[in-house]
C-alpha cells in the first residue's frame, strides 16, 4: 500500500532525527514522497542530506527519484542540474526530465532539443511529446512526430499514442489522415477499448463522416463507457442527426448507463436543432428530477435557443429570469438576434439586460 507522502516524509525525518542513517531505498521513498505531495522545500532539504552522502552522484535511482521530484515540482533548472550531473542517466532519467518539460508548458524548443538528444526512445517518450503537441495545439506536429516514431522503428505506438493521434486529426477535420489512422489500427490488430473509440468517434464527427463515427461505435471492444454514449450523441448533433441522437438516448437509457450534463448538452442542442419543445422540455426536467442533475448555464442556454428558434419568446424570458445564474452575453445575444428576426418586443427588455 502507497504511504501518504506527508507521513513518510515525517517518518524520513524522525529517520534523520533520530541519528539513523538511511540507506539509497529510504531516499528515493522520500523523494518519490516530495514528488507526490509537490513538496518543493523537502525535495531540496533532502537533496542536499542526499548529496552530502554522495549518494546523488554515486546512486542513479536516488538521482532518477530526485530528478522526477523537482520536475513535478515545477523546479525544471534544478531537475536540469541534477541530470546532468549523472554519467549513467537510464531511460526512467530521461523520461522523467522529458515530462517535466511538457508538463511545465515553458520554453517548447527546450522540450524538441530534449528529445532530440534522448540516446533511445520508448513508448512512454513518443507519447509525452504527442501529448504536449495536442495539449498545445499543435496539431500538426503531432502527427509530424507520430510518422517519425513510425520510422524510427523504436517502438510499436500503444492505444495512448493513437488517442493522442486521432485527437490531432480530429482537430485539423483531416478525413484523409483519419481514414488512414484507422487503418493503421486495423492492420495492426490495436483493440480499439473505450478511449480510442472515443476519440475515433470525435474524429470522425469533426471531420462530417457521421457513418465512420457510427462503426466506430458499433466496434468497441467491451462495455461502452459514458464518454463513449457522449461522444456518438454530440457527433450526432453537431453532423445535424437529431433524431438519431435522441434515438440513442433512448437506447442509453435502457441499458441502465446513468447520464451527466454532457449527456444533456447534448440531448437539449439536438432537440432544438430540430425544434422539438415538448421533447426539449421533457429532458430539461428529467435531469434534476430523475437523475438529480441540476442544469447549468450551458443548459439554460440550449434551453433559451430551443424556446428562440421556436418562436417562443416569452419562455425564453422566463427560463432567463429563474435560471440561478446571470445570464451569458452569447444566451442574450441569441435571444435578442431572435426577437429582431421575429420582429418580437420582448428584446427590449432583453436590450436592458445586456446593459
Amino acid at each position: 500500500m502507497r504511504l501518504n507522502p506527508h507521513l513518510a516524509l515525517r517518518l524520513f525525518d524522525h529517520l534523520l532525527r533520530s541519528g539513523a542513517d538511511p540507506d539509497p531505498a529510504a531516499y528515493e521513498l522520500a523523494f518519490a514522497s516530495c514528488a507526490r505531495g509537490r513538496d518543493r522545500a523537502t525535495a531540496a532539504q533532502l537533496h542536499a542530506h542526499a548529496a552530502k552522502r554522495g549518494l546523488v552522484a554515486s546512486h542513479r535511482r536516488v538521482r532518477c527519484r530526485l530528478v522526477h521530484a523537482y520536475a513535478v515540482c515545477g523546479m525544471l533548472p534544478h531537475a536540469r542540474r541534477v541530470f546532468d550531473g549523472g554519467t549513467d542517466n537510464d531511460m526512467v532519467a530521461w523520461n522523467c526530465l522529458l515530462r517535466g518539460y511538457a508538463q511545465e508548458g515553458g520554453d517548447a524548443d527546450l522540450l524538441r532539443n530534449f528529445f532530440a538528444r534522448m540516446p533511445s526512445r520508448d513508448s512512454f517518450s513518443w507519447n509525452t511529446v504527442l501529448s504536449w503537441c495536442v495539449v498545445n495545439g499543435e496539431y500538426d506536429e503531432a502527427i509530424a512526430v507520430f510518422r517519425e516514431m513510425l520510422a524510427s522503428q523504436e517502438c510499436q505506438p500503444d492505444r495512448v499514442t493513437l488517442v493522442s493521434v486521432v485527437s490531432a486529426i480530429a482537430y485539423l477535420g483531416a478525413l484523409a489522415q483519419g481514414l488512414w489512422a484507422h487503418a493503421y489500427v486495423f492492420r495492426k490488430g490495436v483493440e480499439v477499448e473505450e478511449k480510442l473509440c472515443s476519440a475515433l468517434i470525435n474524429m470522425y464527427s469533426k471531420c462530417g463522416f457521421i457513418e465512420g463515427a457510427v462503426y466506430a461505435f458499433d466496434n468497441v471492444r467491451g462495455k461502452r463507457s459514458l464518454d463513449t454514449w457522449n461522444a456518438m450523441l454530440a457527433g450526432f448533433t453537431a453532423n445535424g442527426c437529431s433524431d438519431r441522437a435522441l434515438e440513442l438516448f433512448t437506447r442509453m437509457e435502457s441499458t441502465g448507463l446513468m447520464p451527466n450534463k454532457i449527456t444533456f448538452n447534448s440531448i437539449l442542442n439536438a432537440c432544438s436543432h430540430r425544434g422539438l419543445v415538448e421533447e426539449g422540455m421533457r429532458c430539461f426536467q428529467i435531469m434534476s428530477r430523475v437523475y438529480g442533475i441540476e442544469p447549468d448555464i450551458a443548459h439554460y442556454g440550449r434551453m433559451v435557443d430551443l424556446f428562440c428558434r421556436a418562436g417562443m419568446f416569452e419562455k425564453a424570458e422566463e427560463i432567463i429570469q429563474i435560471m440561478p445564474m446571470e445570464p451569458d452575453a452569447s444566451m442574450l445575444k441569441a435571444l435578442l438576434g431572435a426577437c429582431r428576426t421575429h420582429k418580437n418586443l420582448v428584446g427590449k427588455e432583453g436590450q436592458t439586460w445586456a446593459y
